[in-house]
C-alpha cells in the first residue's frame, strides 16, 4: 500500500508541475508554434486572473479569440495533455487547496469548482493525491492550519 501511495504522490507533483505552470513546451519544431505560443500564454493569463471559481474550454477560447480546437491543441502541445484533462487537473488543485486551508466541506468545494458528480470527484480526487479529499480536510483541520502542500509554493496555470 505504501508503494501505491508514493506512486500516487509522484503522479500528483507531476500534474502539479505540468497544472501550476512549471515545465517547458513539449513540441517546438511546427510552424504554428509562436501563434499556439501565444494562445497557450493567453490561456494561462485567464486562468491565472480567475482561480476563484470554475472555467471552461468554450469561455476561455471566446476571450482568446479562437475555436476550442486551437485552444486544444495549444495546451496539448505546451502540456501533453489535453484540454480537458487540464482544465479538470486544475480544478483539482484548487479544491485541494480550499481543502488544505480548512475550507466548510469537501461538497461545497467540489460544487464550486463545477464537480457536480461527487462520487466522480471523489474517484479523481483520490487517484490524483493519494488521499480522499475529506482525509484532506480533516487533517488540515487537525493540524489547526494549512498543510504543507507542493502546490502552494506556486499557483499559476
Amino acid at each position: 500500500m505504501a508503494g501505491g501511495f508514493a506512486e500516487a504522490r509522484a503522479a500528483a507533483l507531476m500534474a502539479a508541475l505540468i497544472v501550476l505552470g512549471g515545465g517547458g513546451a513539449f513540441h517546438t519544431s511546427v510552424e504554428e508554434t509562436p501563434r499556439q505560443f501565444k494562445v497557450f500564454n493567453d490561456a494561462r493569463a485567464i486562468l491565472a486572473g480567475d482561480v476563484a471559481h470554475p472555467i471552461y474550454s468554450g469561455e476561455i477560447a471566446r476571450q482568446i479569440g479562437v475555436s476550442v480546437r486551437t485552444l486544444h491543441d495549444a495546451i496539448q502541445r505546451y502540456r501533453g495533455m489535453s484540454l480537458h484533462r487540464y482544465l479538470r487537473l486544475r480544478r483539482l488543485w484548487l479544491v485541494r487547496q480550499q481543502l488544505l486551508a480548512g475550507a466548510p466541506s469537501v461538497k461545497a468545494c467540489a460544487l464550486a469548482y463545477g464537480f457536480w458528480h461527487l462520487s466522480d470527484f471523489s474517484r479523481s480526487y483520490r487517484s490524483q493525491f493519494g488521499e480522499a479529499p475529506s482525509e484532506t480536510l480533516a487533517a488540515s483541520r487537525r493540524d489547526g492550519a494549512v498543510r504543507a502542500d507542493p502546490s502552494s509554493s506556486r499557483h499559476e496555470s
